[in-house]
């Protein structure tokens, strides 16, 4: 990318997806554009007494690289942090049900103009997810997307282990550690427990188990 110019949507997606999950170095070229990255925690819901917690979370990272707090306007995020010659600025959102998640992801869209959004951590809405396919400059990082996998996007990425994923290893170590042959299941009939089932049951049947019931 030549001084100056905005990096493509794939270069600002690696760049800021590298620096969200912890990989990011500080780099000693002056900064040629900013990537601005929003955080986007649970404020109003069973998530909210964590919400401070969030956003440090998002902040430890940028302090250890170099970063460093303004004590007058800490709402500002991290200053003095950049990755592949871009400055790294921090937005903070604050989600909570389907209606204010949606309202705060576009403020940091439109608003703030963020190049990356991370969050938010409790379900999204179809809504949201529509909204993530219009705006494929953007790239989002949502902490569960289970339930929406028809789109995942080349803009969308999920932070969390799927629910097959959660029940994978059950299977074998009860075949092979506990010596179980056959197995009856109980499971509530929702999107998530019939995953975890189907993570065990993979497992536990390939190997030779059974399952009557």
């Amino acid at each position: 990318v030549a001084s100056g110019s905005r990096p493509t949507p794939m270069r600002r997606q690696i760049l800021a997806i590298s620096c969200a999950l912890l990989a990011a170095t500080s780099c000693d070229q002056p900064p040629t554009d900013t990537i601005r990255i929003g955080i986007l925690p649970d404020c109003d819901t069973f998530g909210a007494p964590f919400y401070d917690v969030s956003l440090a979370g998002a902040e430890l990272p940028l302090l250890r690289r170099g970063g460093s707090l303004d004590p007058s306007h800490l709402e500002d995020g991290v200053q003095g942090v950049s990755v592949g010659g871009h400055a790294i600025e921090l937005a903070f959102g604050c989600a909570g049900d389907s209606v204010r998640t949606v309202a705060e992801t576009r403020r940091l869209v439109e608003v703030e103009g963020v190049d990356v959004v991370i969050g938010p951590n409790v379900f999204p809405n179809v809504t949201l997810i529509d909204y993530a396919r219009r705006h494929p400059a953007t790239t989002f990082l949502i902490a569960t997307l289970e339930p929406y996998l028809g789109y995942v996007g080349p803009n969308v990425f999920r932070l969390t282990a799927n629910s097959v994923q959660l029940g994978a290893g059950l299977g074998s170590y009860a075949f092979g550690e506990l010596g179980w042959r056959r197995a009856a299941t109980i499971v509530s009939p929702d999107f998530q427990q019939w995953g975890i089932y189907g993570g065990f049951l993979a497992e536990f049947c390939s190997l030779g188990g059974r399952i009557p019931d």
